[in-house]
């Protein structure tokens, strides 16, 4: 009798050891491969982000840089001593298309800005960048129409040099930028990790 006593005791211990290293062996296993998955499925998400990041930081760019030299060449081209007309109205089409396009993407751009990069980098593009672009636009055209519109004036205009600070100031407000979204991506604070 005591040795089926012993028997049963140690049948249910290995019944019982085998229950609870199955149970627990299931639970972290699953509790294993969840963080796994949470991991995979975060770094997945993370590089699509900074795909996405990318993606806008070079559009943004491309469309910066576009319109920053088409204004160059159309002030250089109005003035030159003295002004070729022909060249001065070649550079204003250029200016006006890629103004068109400028238009065309406004408020996707900030918010593809926005999302990807946050709203501080969003309001920064449209305080700094979007307003340096309107006014010296501003100051393009006003030239253009002096010197060659229908109503051609010898009013007095802007420095040519306050145009070419301007400019200036817009090219580094532009590389600026350009800098902090390289570095955000970099340090992949884009997407989902952005600053909000």
């Amino acid at each position: 009798m005591w040795f089926l006593a012993t028997l049963s005791d140690q049948l249910v211990t290995i019944v019982v050891g085998f229950a609870l290293t199955t149970v627990v062996g299931c639970l972290l296993g699953a509790w294993f491969q969840r963080r796994t998955w949470d991991h995979q499925n975060e770094r997945t998400l993370s590089e699509a982000d900074r795909g996405h990041a990318t993606q806008v930081c070079r559009e943004l760019s491309h469309l910066m840089d576009k319109r920053l030299y088409r204004m160059r060449q159309l002030n250089w081209a109005l003035t030159a001593e003295p002004v070729d007309e022909s060249r001065a109205e070649a550079s204003m089409q250029d200016y006006r298309a890629v103004l068109y396009e400028w238009n065309d993407t406004l408020n996707r751009n900030l918010a593809a800005a926005e999302i990807q990069f946050g709203v501080e980098l969003r309001e920064q593009l449209e305080r700094e960048i979007y307003e340096g672009f309107r006014a010296a636009g501003a100051t393009l055209e006003a030239s253009y129409k002096r010197l060659l519109g229908p109503y051609r004036s010898d009013a007095d205009e802007p420095s040519r040099g306050t145009l070419e600070r301007d400019l200036d100031q817009l090219r580094e407000s532009i590389y600026d930028l350009g800098v902090t979204m390289l570095r955000r991506i970099r340090e992949g604070r884009v997407g989902r990790h952005a600053a909000r």
